[in-house]
C-alpha cells in the first residue's frame, strides 16, 4: 500500500473535535437558530485546516489510502452533512423527525443529532428515501438469524477480495508505474485490459465497505442496540442496473444523496427555478454529481497530490444520463419497445437486456478515466488481504493469462 512521505501528522484528536462541534451545534435549541447557521463557518474552517490533501504542508497519517479516505468520505462528507442540516434546513429538530422527545433536554437532542449524522441514508427519520433503498429485512427475522446471515455474507466478500486481491498483486498494472516502480502505465493497455482492470478494483475495494457495514450491523443487532428493519443492505439489487441513472440512484450506495440532493434543491430554489420542470430536474442532476466529484476530488488529491479526474468521471456520468433520458424519450415516441397485449414482459426484458449491456460498456469504458492515474501512482502497489489458497489460485492463474491477451488490444481514443 502507497505510503505518503510529507505533511505534518494528521490530527485525530482535531477529527473528533469537528465531529463532536457539528453534533453540539446541531443540539442547540430551535430559537437559536442564527447561531446555529454561523456555527457552520469555525466548522468549515476546522475542517478545511485538517484535511490531507495535495500541498506538501497538508496534514497526512503517512498513509495515502487512509488520507483518501479521510478527506472524501470523512471529512469532504462531514462538511456537506454540515452544510446542508446547519445551514439549509431552517429547524432541523422540527421539520426532520424522529424529533427528540424532549426539546428543552439536552441529552435528548444530543442523541437525536448524533443518531442523524451517524444515519446518512437517514433510516427512521422523516426524510428517508424509502424508494432509492434496498427493502429492510422482514420483522418477523430473529436477531441470531439477521446476524447469521450478515456472518455468511463477509465471508463471501472475503472471499471476493481474496480473489482479486490475487489478481491484483500479479498483474503490473496495479504496480506504481514510472522509474522504479515495476509497473506499466495505463497508455499502454487496450480497450478490453482498461475495463478489465477497472472492474478488478471496484470488485476488490467495495467488499471491504460492505463488510464494514455487515460487521457493524451484526454488532448493533446482536447487542439489541438497533433492530435488523434499521439495516437493510449498503447495495441495491443489481438487476436494476440497467441503465445508468438506475446504477447511481438504486444499485449503488445512497450515503450521499440526502447531502448532495438538498444542495441541489437549494440551489435551484435560489435561483428561482419552478420544480418538477426540466431546467430544475438538470440542475439538480448535475449539481449532484459536481458536488460528489468535488467530494472524491479532494481524496484523489490527498491520495496523489494532483488529480481532476474525479470531477471528469463524475460530471460525464450527469452527460450520459441526460442522453440516456433523450433515448428513452424518442423511442417512448417512436412506439419503440411497445409489443402486443401479453407480450409485455418478454419484451420489457428483451430492452432491459440492452441496457444492461449499455451500461456494462459504459463504465468498462468511463472507469479507467478516473482510476487509472491512481494505479499509476501505486494505491493498490502491494495490497493486503488474507490469502486464502483458492483466492490465490484464480488470482494468480487470471493474472498469468491476463497479460499476454489483452494488453495488446487496439486503443479507440487515449485517456
Amino acid at each position: 500500500m502507497s505510503t505518503s512521505t510529507t505533511g505534518t501528522p494528521f490530527s485525530w484528536p482535531l477529527y473528533l473535535l469537528l465531529h463532536l462541534l457539528t453534533i453540539l451545534f446541531l443540539s442547540l435549541p430551535s430559537h437559536y437558530g442564527p447561531l446555529r447557521r454561523l456555527s457552520f463557518l469555525p466548522i468549515l474552517l476546522l475542517g478545511l485546516t485538517i484535511s490531507p490533501g495535495s500541498s506538501p504542508s497538508h496534514p497526512s497519517t503517512g498513509r495515502r489510502d487512509l488520507d483518501f479516505l479521510l478527506a472524501s468520505g470523512g471529512i469532504s462528507t462531514l462538511l456537506l452533512q454540515a452544510s446542508d442540516y446547519l445551514l439549509l434546513t431552517s429547524d432541523p429538530q422540527r421539520t426532520i423527525r424522529p424529533t427528540p422527545r424532549s426539546p428543552n433536554s439536552f441529552k435528548s437532542r444530543f442523541a437525536w443529532a448524533t443518531k442523524l449524522f451517524t444515519t446518512p441514508r437517514c433510516i427512521g427519520f422523516s426524510h428517508q428515501q424509502v424508494h432509492a433503498l434496498p427493502s429492510p429485512p422482514p420483522p418477523s427475522i430473529s436477531r441470531a438469524e439477521f446476524v447469521a446471515r450478515q456472518v455468511g455474507r463477509i465471508g463471501v466478500c472475503i472471499l471476493v477480495r481474496d480473489i482479486v486481491g490475487a489478481f491484483i498483486v500479479s498483474h503490473p498494472v496495479f504496480k506504481a508505474a514510472g522509474e522504479g516502480g515495476g509497473g506499466v502505465w495505463v497508455g499502454e493497455l487496450g480497450w478490453a485490459g482498461r475495463a478489465l482492470a477497472g472492474f478488478a478494483t471496484t470488485a476488490f475495494m467495495y467488499p471491504g465497505f460492505e463488510m464494514q457495514y455487515r460487521a457493524l450491523a451484526a454488532v448493533m443487532v446482536g447487542s439489541g442496540l438497533s433492530p435488523p428493519t434499521k439495516w437493510p443492505d449498503m447495495l441495491g439489487a443489481w438487476r436494476e442496473a440497467w441503465s445508468v441513472r438506475r446504477f447511481w440512484g438504486r444499485t449503488w450506495h445512497q450515503m450521499l444523496r440526502r447531502c448532495l440532493t438538498s444542495h441541489a434543491e437549494s440551489l435551484t430554489e435560489a435561483l428561482r427555478i419552478r420544480v418538477h420542470t426540466l431546467s430544475s430536474r438538470y440542475i439538480q442532476l448535475f449539481t449532484c454529481f459536481f458536488l460528489s466529484g468535488v467530494i472524491h476530488y479532494q481524496g484523489d488529491c490527498a491520495l496523489l497530490q494532483d488529480s481532476c479526474h474525479p470531477l471528469s468521471f463524475f460530471m460525464l456520468q450527469a452527460v450520459v444520463i441526460m442522453f440516456e433520458d433523450a433515448i428513452l424519450y424518442l423511442a417512448e415516441r417512436l412506439g419503440i419497445g411497445a409489443g402486443k397485449e401479453g407480450d409485455g414482459k418478454r419484451r420489457k426484458w428483451k430492452w432491459r437486456w440492452v441496457g444492461y449491456v449499455w451500461t456494462f460498456g459504459w463504465f468498462a469504458w468511463c472507469l479507467p478515466w478516473w482510476l487509472g492515474p491512481r494505479w499509476e501512482g501505486g494505491e493498490l502497489d502491494g495490497v493486503e488481504f488474507l490469502e486464502l489458497g483458492v483466492g490465490r489460485w484464480l488470482g494468480g492463474m487470471m493474472g498469468r493469462i491476463y497479460p499476454g491477451r489483452l494488453l495488446s488490444v487496439p486503443v479507440v481514443g487515449g485517456y
